[in-house]
């Protein structure tokens, strides 16, 4: 139990096993190794979505993620560029009016 509350699961898991092949009628060592095997498969079942969340995955099963289309090429970007030379052309407009009369 000791090992089991301070996080060292696998430690905790071998000495329980040794444990239950000394006394395997004891209930109360079945039901630490039971209670251990169901906090081990969470555990890996956690750790599991944890590396699909990192990687950018969000299947539940084991398929492999479709490649997502590429983003369009400068929308925002075709925008901000179009307003800036707008800008600038009228600009050269007007100094080159006010220039020459």
């Amino acid at each position: 139990r000791i090992l089991h509350k301070q996080g060292e699961h696998a430690s905790a898991m071998t000495v329980l096993q040794t444990a239950a092949k000394l006394d395997p009628s004891s209930r109360e060592i079945t039901r630490e190794l039971s209670i251990l095997k169901e906090k081990s498969a969470k555990d890996t079942l956690h750790e599991k979505n944890l590396y699909r969340k990192m990687l950018g995955s969000s299947n539940e099963n084991n398929e492999t993620p479709k490649k997502s289309e590429p983003p369009s090429s400068g929308g925002k970007g075709k925008l901000a560029w179009g307003l800036l030379g707008g800008t600038a052309v009228a600009l050269a407009s007007v100094i080159f009016f006010r220039l020459s009369f």
